[in-house]
């Protein structure tokens, strides 16, 4: 059976005692990576439950939100220059 890769963003009361738990009972699921604002935090719950990966969770936001505004601005410059020719 192919293994389905999760990734928990959180890692407060909930996660760790629902979630997290919850996912490695099944066969087919696996914790690849979690997230967390405090990276210490992020790290320790990498440790605790073996997973690939721990991520800042500020980090990622502040990327999403920087490729937000770049699609966003290339979006309405190509829009404006299909306007152009038609």
């Amino acid at each position: 059976m192919k293994k389905i890769n999760w990734g928990v963003i959180g890692t407060a009361g909930i996660a760790k005692g629902c979630t997290i738990p919850g996912m490695l009972r099944c066969e087919n699921a696996e914790l690849t990576a979690v997230m967390r604002t405090d990276m210490a935090r992020a790290k320790a719950t990498q440790e605790k439950w073996q997973c690939a990966a721990a991520y800042d969770t500020l980090l990622i936001m502040g990327l999403g939100l920087i490729a937000f505004i770049v699609d966003t601005a290339g979006g309405v410059l190509f829009a404006k220059l299909l306007n152009l020719f038609s």
